[in-house]
């Protein structure tokens, strides 16, 4: 990516680049590179940097709400964790089994539902539950299906 320059100058000049797009625990590397008027490229400088690991669980509440046909659950894991992830109706039945039991490591993930049940047909319209568990910390939120 290319960066704004700020000209020909005796000067000392900051720079200043945020990436959105970065995993947790994953390291990256990022240089800045001058180029002359003559189409030299000299590397100014090389950064390593580490991602920081979340330091505790976190459901986000799913996205978008209301929702069709799909609709994204986001959560943060401090350490590797076995988690599960049950969706119920408005009654409290469960109707999908998303995630069960499964490993996941540390660091940012996502699930997509895809508003359909256990057997695999569309649901209906309506409210429904999500359930996120890994290891004690449990959650649930509430979401809107709209058709």
């Amino acid at each position: 990516m290319l960066i704004a320059r700020q000209g020909n100058t005796s000067v000392s000049t900051d720079y200043e680049f945020i990436d959105t797009q970065v995993a947790a625990g994953v390291t990256y590397l990022y240089k800045l590179e001058s180029v002359s008027f003559s189409g030299e490229f000299v590397t100014e400088r090389i950064v390593e940097i580490t991602a920081p690991l979340p330091d505790s669980y976190t459901l986000f509440n799913n996205y978008p709400n209301p929702f069709n046909p799909t609709t994204n659950l986001r959560f943060q894991l401090p350490d590797n964790s076995e988690i599960t992830i049950y969706i119920y109706n408005i009654t409290g039945h469960l109707v999908k089994k998303l995630v069960s039991q499964q490993l996941y490591p540390a660091g940012e993930h996502v699930v997509t539902w895809d508003a359909t049940d256990n057997t695999g047909r569309q649901l209906a319209s309506g409210q429904y539950f999500y359930r996120f568990s890994a290891g004690n910390f449990v959650k649930t939120g509430k979401m809107l299906l709209l058709k």
